[in-house]
């Protein structure tokens, strides 16, 4: 095993990496969610007219 020093700092590293991980995983989940909500809205609203230019 290494120093417990060491073990730590990769620890703590790790950390920062899962911190800004989960950050961009938030971020990106609520953009994606916006553009569903946004893409459903827009679906219901203009159904008809998708339909009538295909």
């Amino acid at each position: 095993m290494l120093n417990p020093i060491s073990a730590s700092w990769v620890d703590f590293t790790l950390i920062d990496k899962i911190f800004e991980l989960a950050k961009l995983i938030v971020i990106g989940a609520a953009v994606f969610a916006m553009s569903l909500l946004v893409l459903g809205v827009r679906k219901r609203t203009f159904s008809a007219s998708k339909v009538v230019t295909k």
